[in-house]
């Protein structure tokens, strides 16, 4: 785990550090010298926007899983999330962060866990079409290494789920297995076992929706909303630094590199959001260092939600003991539930 991590620093570390060296710092001191302000903020208050979005997506994802809560606490949890990924030497950090809330001390992490990683898959799958697509439209100006990132990531995620099925047969043909009662060791078998546990999970957590085929539905259109929102961000800044990107270039290089940072390679996605965003742009004309700046900017994006974040989590109700009698979480879904209106629609 130690190695993991010191590789992980060293990747961002590295990469920042080139771009630190070689980039021509001064057109970067000139484009935020001229920043447009107010597509700058107007950025940032669209982008503080998304944990909504994202809330009412979990929400309708969470229902079928025996969650009951205001859609309020779900979105407040998410942008407690944010604040935790930024805190967290991992973009996952946050998802463990928002599956312990979720539980809520009622004892079932697991589901809880579950949960957030459907909610987590829903927005990937949608990431890795929507990247997919984007590519099919910019086939003649978009660099081989580009095209070969995102299908291989696509064809990875499509084998996953072929292999899913036949991971969770394997946790029931192993069966039970306990430690050694005399030494207390776990074998192989035991590890297997645990291991084929969490593909078992998530199949027998997929198989709660069907037939909620509207909320499936629903859940993708959000993701999709989401996605949109993110490029409309990204393009927002790069208005805010003048840049003359065409709009529709933003809808491949944002999925990339959306896709490159969840690459478990670097800290939280530093160094590959900039070295990516910068390599992308640089194709259509631009200097790398437009790109860069547009990544900082993001990045300082991400630094106001975290402290959006920190004022939710100190101003909230984020107890990790059962919910109290009363409160929404007791199996009933409370009448002014936005998930509620959803699905009445």
């Amino acid at each position: 785990m130690c190695v993991n991590k010191l590789l992980r620093f060293l990747v961002s570390a590295g990469l920042l550090a080139f771009l630190v060296l070689r980039l021509d710092w001064v057109p970067m001191r000139q484009a935020l010298a001229e920043l447009r302000v107010s597509w700058a903020v107007a950025a940032l208050g669209l982008f503080l926007l998304t944990p909504l979005v994202a809330g009412l997506r979990w929400q309708l994802l969470a229902r079928p899983l025996g969650f009951e809560y205001r859609f309020r606490r779900y979105a407040g949890i998410y942008y407690v999330g944010m604040l935790f990924n930024l805190i967290l030497p991992t973009s996952v950090g946050g998802d463990v962060v928002r599956a312990w809330y979720l539980d809520g001390g009622q004892g079932r992490k697991m589901t809880a866990l579950l949960c957030v990683l459907v909610d987590r898959a829903t927005g990937l799958v949608v990431l890795i079409v929507t990247a997919c697509c984007a590519t099919l439209f910019q086939l003649d100006s978009l660099p081989c290494w580009v095209l070969v990132s995102v299908w291989t990531v696509a064809a990875a995620a499509a084998g996953g789920l072929i292999v899913l099925p036949w991971l969770g047969r394997l946790a029931e043909r192993v069966g039970p297995v306990q430690p050694d009662a005399q030494t207390g060791r776990r074998g192989w078998r035991y590890w297997a076992k645990r291991l084929a546990s969490i593909p078992a999970g998530i199949l027998d957590a997929l198989r709660q929706y069907r037939g909620r085929e509207r909320i499936v539905a629903i859940t993708c259109l959000l993701s999709l909303v989401i996605m949109a929102v993110n490029v409309i961000v990204v393009w927002m800044l790069g208005r805010s630094l003048g840049a003359q990107v065409p709009g529709a270039y933003y809808w491949v290089a944002v999925p990339v590199v959306t896709l490159l940072t969840l690459v478990p390679i670097s800290v939280n996605g530093m160094g590959v959001r900039e070295a990516g965003l910068g390599l992308l742009l640089a194709e259509t004309g631009a200097p790398i260092s437009l790109g860069v700046t547009i990544a900082v900017l993001l990045f300082g994006l991400y630094l106001a939600a975290g402290l959006v974040g920190a004022a939710v989590y100190l101003c909230g109700d984020f107890r990790t003991i059962a919910i109290r009698a009363g409160e929404p979480g007791n199996g009933e879904a409370p009448a002014d539930s936005a998930a509620s209106a959803v699905e009445a629609a």
